[in-house]
């Protein structure tokens, strides 16, 4: 499954009407937010990197009464993203 489609499958979205206008930027807006924190790792099937485009789109799209609680989940997996040597490039971390 493409990282588009499990975005789309937790988002609950079956169309496609909304992949190029939204969902597919939210995604890219993830990966730049990351590369910011210094994220270098991004692997499409990473379980981490999906998790963390899963909760930034869920935290960005639409009118979720719970986008807060998604975002919250995005912070602290960028954090330990940005933390991690093998996310983050820079050798072995304490």
């Amino acid at each position: 499954m493409s990282l588009l489609d499990e975005v789309k499958l937790n988002l609950r979205v079956t169309s496609t009407v909304f992949d190029e206008a939204e969902i597919v930027p939210l995604i890219e807006a993830c990966k730049a937010d990351l590369a910011l924190s210094g994220v270098v790792k991004w692997d499409d099937a990473d379980p981490l990197c999906k998790r963390a485009a899963v909760s930034y789109c869920k935290g960005h799209f639409g009118f979720d009464d719970k986008a807060g609680r998604y975002l919250e989940i995005y912070e602290h997996l960028k954090v330990a993203m940005s933390l991690s040597a093998e996310y983050s490039g820079k050798g072995e971390q304490i």
